[in-house]
């Protein structure tokens, strides 16, 4: 999660949720907790942070078992969400830049599978690249939806959609050093790479347009 996505985000869920009667944030897909919140520190300051100091408990669930791991849970499994049931409503779930990297037959069924495990007053925090480079996490299938085809079909209360401008390439190119922005530029040229560091290697078109991010905020009133 890039830091303006993460403020939207923010922005969404305390402008548009009665966070006094939430009690739980359940964190779908978090991977490394410990090391995502070391390199993106914005994640705790806009988003956990300000939850807890509402009383709001964290809750991150991956399917790989790590530092601050709370619950083990693989989300194509059928009984995924069942672990939901301990919790009482409402509750806000995120599923913050997983859906890119999920196999389509799970991708094409996970929102529907979360809003059957929803509850009356639940709210559901979504962001997915737009308009993002390749960058697999083991897998990424280029799923980039506008905020319309992201939604369809999941009859939610959408209360925020917006397509969010997040940085670019320029930012971290102008960190590296001589030689490493040189290798950047020449990268995609190279003969005999795999297709995959191929395509990692385009990340270089971000250098002069903006990262764009897919973020919605939804809630279960019916």
């Amino acid at each position: 999660m890039r830091q303006e996505e993460a403020a939207v985000a923010a922005r969404f869920i305390f402008e548009n949720l009665n966070l006094k009667k939430l009690s739980i944030c359940v964190n779908l897909g978090s991977g490394d907790v410990t090391r995502l919140l070391e390199r993106k520190p914005w994640i705790e300051d806009y988003l956990f942070s300000p939850l807890r100091q509402e009383g709001i408990r964290i809750i991150h669930v991956d399917r790989l078992p790590s530092a601050n791991i709370d619950i083990i849970c693989d989300l194509g499994s059928p009984q995924a969400f069942d672990f939901l049931d301990q919790f009482q409503a409402p509750r806000l779930l995120i599923l913050a830049n997983v859906m890119e990297h999920l196999e389509r037959e799970l991708r094409d069924n996970i929102l529907s599978r979360i809003y059957s495990s929803m509850r009356v007053g639940d709210a559901l925090l979504i962001t997915v690249p737009y308009d993002y480079p390749y960058h697999p996490d083991p897998i990424d299938t280029m799923f980039r939806p506008d905020p319309s085809d992201l939604i369809k079909g999941v009859p939610l209360t959408w209360v925020g959609q917006e397509i969010v401008q997040a940085g670019s390439f320029l930012q971290e190119f102008n960190q590296m050093s001589f030689f490493k922005r040189a290798r950047k530029l020449i990268r995609p040229l190279w003969p005999l790479q795999s297709i995959s560091s191929w395509r990692k290697s385009l990340r270089i078109r971000w250098l002069f347009k903006p990262y764009r991010v897919t973020v919605v905020l939804g809630i279960k009133t019916v």
